[in-house]
């Protein structure tokens, strides 16, 4: 059989991670950390080599540190985590090899001027020839640090147009309508 073309990485691609390792870049939020560092930390938590190293639920413990207390798993145990993350439709958020931030970070100023709420889309894939899913970020600012509120992974089928209001409209009812939100 002919090889498979290795597919293209997606539009407005400003940052780009590739290989099989990745370092951890925080363990904690702080408020120095802004929501791209926040999201690339989560990431670099959940690739494989970190999820359980240099001790068992590692990754995911550190991911969980991240969670806004809004979140569904906010507070909960690194090994429950680890078992909703292993489901098949939370392998792109845990099994990726590559990733970019695709688009710009979107920041929404709260009463006081200061942003308190953050949107980014971020395009992950397995291997340079798989196809990318793209998963939608919405960060929150909780007592001055970032943390994850919502986080969906989708199948990049075609371009599509983001959109803020369709993003704000998803990103945190995925799951209650059968998404793959985490």
């Amino acid at each position: 059989p002919a090889p498979r073309p290795r597919a293209a990485r997606p539009a407005m691609c400003a940052d780009v991670a590739l290989g099989p390792t990745t370092d951890i870049v925080a363990t904690s939020p702080t408020e120095a950390l802004g929501p791209q560092e926040v999201i690339r930390a989560v990431l670099a938590a959940l690739h494989r080599t970190n999820r359980d190293a240099p001790s068992p639920y590692y990754g995911f413990g550190i991911a969980l540190s991240f969670l806004a207390p809004t979140h569904q798993f906010a507070g909960d145990d690194a090994a429950l985590f680890a078992r909703y993350m292993s489901q098949p439709h939370k392998a792109a958020i845990i099994s990726w090899d590559e990733w970019t931030f695709s688009g710009d970070l979107i920041e929404l100023a709260g009463s006081d001027g200061d942003a308190d709420e953050a949107y980014q889309m971020v395009s992950v894939r397995a291997s340079p020839d798989a196809e990318w899913d793209r998963l939608r970020w919405k960060l929150v600012r909780n007592a001055g640090m970032w943390k994850v509120r919502c986080l969906g992974a989708h199948r990049m089928e075609r371009p599509r147009v983001f959109s803020l209001s369709a993003a704000a409209h998803n990103l945190c009812h995925l799951s209650s309508v059968g998404g793959r939100g985490l």
